[in-house]
């Protein structure tokens, strides 16, 4: 029970490890991300804003839709993948229950809204079956395995 406890517990602070790197990432490569950043832009009337970096509804609408479709699915799978390498029993009940802090944060940054919901079970869904998956794949490859001494 402990060790089940300690897997989910790591694999939440990796979800959210996972987040901070990708804002971080976002931030310094993308457009929408440099702009949500830049003081001086956000401080500029807004037809300033759209002649020199574009309609800015757009470019965060734009950094959302890429958390959303790419990010966070990414997230549940590497996070999945971890408790399907750690786990040893019921592993994709243990990715989902490491997902759900994040899901709350990320449910609460939404306002609760219905699509949220949809989205968070579509990770938790990925978390389930990657590591699912992977947990069997690793019990496969232990039965295969050939014994030492044969």
């Amino acid at each position: 029970m402990i060790w089940v406890f300690s897997v989910i517990v790591c694999a939440a602070v990796l979800s959210f490890v996972l987040l901070i790197l990708s804002a971080v990432a976002w931030v310094s490569w993308t457009r929408s991300g440099r702009f949500a950043s830049d003081q001086q832009a956000v401080n500029e009337d807004y037809a300033t804003i759209q002649k020199e970096h574009g309609d800015p509804f757009e470019l965060l609408n734009r950094g959302k839709h890429a958390y959303e479709l790419l990010v966070f699915p990414l997230i549940g799978i590497s996070t999945g993948v971890m408790v399907g390498l750690l786990g040893r029993v019921r592993t994709g009940w243990t990715a989902v229950a490491a997902l759900v802090p994040l899901q709350i944060f990320l449910l609460a940054a939404d306002s609760f809204a219905v699509g949220a919901f949809l989205r968070a079970f579509v990770y938790f869904l990925l978390a389930y079956i990657s590591a699912s998956k992977v947990q069997s794949m690793r019990a496969n490859t232990v039965k295969t395995a050939p014994t030492a001494g044969a």
